[in-house]
């Protein structure tokens, strides 16, 4: 995996919180890319296992297990950090769901990507990557046990490359939108999307309907 090699700082964190020392980079760069890995797809009833995070060479992937991490979660709820997603909307529920906060400044790649090809079926990352940046990653490992006490070589690659390229992909897309004309309704929309996942994780799902 020669990726990894070009990683500086990789820390894999069992059930602890972010080091006051790493907090405070990432908060000093301003942005973070960060995905997450579950038990399944549903927000109800399955488990985040996973909070994968890199920001200026610091790649960090935290394993939950029940804990409150302070750091992390106030990593999360800072307006001074922006957080790059993909699917944020997925995300945001589970972190929502798990410990109870807004996540704050949030932007997301699939929602830029919909907004800019809105006449586009296919948004997926693994798309994206090879349109825009010419990477191509491998989607293998989604389904895999995220829940183990170690994870593996192939996991620990497979996380990581579901955030190591979000911010130029994001700065990519976001180039287009803003030529486009589009900038204001794609932040506006990114802004929504804690608001949105509170109220569904909060049982407002139909606040919307008629």
């Amino acid at each position: 995996m020669p990726y990894l090699e070009e990683i500086k700082n990789l820390r894999i964190l069992n059930n602890e919180d972010l080091s006051n020392s790493d907090f405070s980079e990432i908060v000093s760069y301003g942005r973070a890319s960060i995905d997450i890995e579950t038990t399944g797809l549903d927000w109800k009833s399955n488990r985040l296992a996973t909070i994968q995070i890199y920001s200026d060479d610091l790649a960090i992937i935290y394993k939950e297990g029940g804990s409150y991490p302070t750091n992390l979660i106030e990593l999360l709820r800072t307006p001074l950090v922006e957080k790059i997603f993909h699917h944020a909307m997925f995300d945001v529920r589970f972190i929502t769901k798990l410990w109870d906060i807004k996540v704050t400044n949030v932007s997301c790649t699939k929602v830029a990507s919909k907004i800019l090809n809105k006449n586009q079926d296919e948004h997926s990352l693994k798309q994206l990557l090879l349109t825009y940046l010419n990477i191509d990653i491998e989607k293998d490992m989604y389904d895999s046990n995220w829940l183990n006490n170690r994870l593996t070589e192939d996991q620990i690659r497979y996380a990581m490359n579901d955030v190591i390229y979000l911010e130029p992909l994001f700065d990519k897309i976001v180039g287009q939108i803003s030529s486009h004309q589009l900038k204001e309704v794609s932040k506006a929309s990114f802004d929504f999307i804690p608001y949105y996942a509170w109220l569904q994780v909060n049982g407002y799902e139909g606040v919307f309907k008629h």
